[in-house]
C-alpha cells in the first residue's frame, strides 16, 4: 500500500508535465524563416505571423524591413523603406516612411531624421533623462563627474547656435561671452570707498611693493602658479586696486590743489614787494 501510494505523485507530475508541452505546443511555435527566428504566441489567431510577437492579436514586437526592430503598439507603422531603426515604446514612429539608422525610446517618442536618437515624447516637456539619479529634476539630470569631449579637431560648444567655448590649437578655452555671478555685495570691492576701509598710506604700499615684489593683498607669481586663484577673486582684487589708486590719485590732487593755491599767493606777495 505504501509503495502504491508513493508512485501516484510521480505519475501525476508526468501526466500534468506532459499536458503542459501539448498545451504549449498549440499556443506557442518557433517559427525558423530565413529572415528571422523568432518566437510566437498564438493568442485568438489561427496563422502565426512569422514577424511580429503578438498578445491578443496585437503585435507587440515585430521585426519588419530590413533589420528594424520595433517594440510597442503600433511602433514603427510609419517606416515602410527605412532600414536599421530601433523603437521602442507604443506608438514610437518615425515621421517619415523612409527613417534610416535611427533610435526612438519611448512611449510616443518621433524621430525626424536619419543617424538620430531620441529620447522620450518630444511633446511632452515633463520627461526627465536621469544619469546616475533614479529622481532627474531636470530634462538632463547627470549625478556624478561629467567629462565631456566635443568635436575632435576643433571642439566647441555651441549654445542656440552660437559658439559660446572652444578650444584653440595651443589648448587654451575661448569663450564668447559669460557673466560673473556673487552670493553676497562682501565680495566686491566697493568697501574701498566706505570711511571704515583701512587705506594704507602710499608710502608703506611701496615699501611693501618693493620687498615683495606684488601688491598687498595680491596673490605672488608662485602662488598663483602653484595653486591657481578662482576668477571671481582676482577680479574683485585687482577692481580693489583700481579703487585704491582711484583714492590715492583723489588725495595727491587736492594737495597739488593746495599747492598751486599757496604758490599762487606767494608769488602774489613777492611780486608786490
Amino acid at each position: 500500500m505504501e509503495t502504491i501510494l508513493n508512485q501516484k505523485p510521480m505519475k501525476f507530475y508526468f501526466f500534468s508535465t506532459l499536458f503542459s508541452l501539448i498545451l504549449f505546443s498549440t499556443v506557442a511555435q518557433i517559427i525558423e524563416t530565413p529572415a528571422n527566428s523568432i518566437l510566437t504566441v498564438k493568442s485568438g489567431i489561427t496563422i502565426p505571423d512569422t514577424s511580429s510577437y503578438r498578445i491578443n492579436g496585437a503585435a507587440i514586437l515585430k521585426l519588419k524591413n530590413s533589420s528594424n526592430i520595433l517594440l510597442g503598439l503600433n511602433s514603427g507603422n510609419t517606416i515602410l523603406t527605412g532600414q536599421n531603426n530601433v523603437l521602442l515604446g507604443s506608438n514610437s514612429n518615425g515621421t517619415t516612411s523612409a527613417i534610416t539608422n535611427s533610435v526612438a525610446i519611448g512611449s510616443n517618442a518621433k524621430v525626424a531624421i536619419n543617424n538620430a536618437i531620441i529620447l522620450g515624447d518630444t511633446a511632452n516637456n515633463a520627461i526627465k533623462v536621469g544619469i546616475g539619479t533614479a529622481s532627474p529634476a531636470y530634462r538632463l539630470d547627470v549625478k556624478g563627474v561629467v567629462n565631456m569631449r566635443i568635436g575632435l579637431n576643433s571642439p566647441s560648444l555651441k549654445i542656440n547656435g552660437r559658439d559660446f567655448l572652444a578650444l584653440d590649437s595651443e589648448g587654451s578655452f575661448l569663450v564668447s561671452n559669460f557673466r560673473i555671478k556673487y552670493d553676497h555685495p562682501n565680495q566686491w570691492s566697493d568697501k574701498v570707498f566706505e570711511k571704515s576701509y583701512p587705506l594704507a598710506p602710499i608710502e608703506e604700499v611701496m615699501a611693501f611693493a618693493i620687498k615683495n615684489r606684488h601688491l598687498p593683498n595680491i596673490p605672488s607669481a608662485q602662488e598663483i602658479v602653484d595653486k591657481g586663484i578662482d576668477i571671481n577673486t582676482i577680479i574683485s582684487k585687482l577692481l580693489e586696486k583700481v579703487e585704491e589708486l582711484t583714492i590715492y590719485t583723489a588725495k595727491q590732487n587736492e594737495e597739488m590743489q593746495a599747492l598751486r593755491k599757496r604758490l599762487y599767493h606767494l608769488e602774489k606777495e613777492n611780486s608786490e614787494k
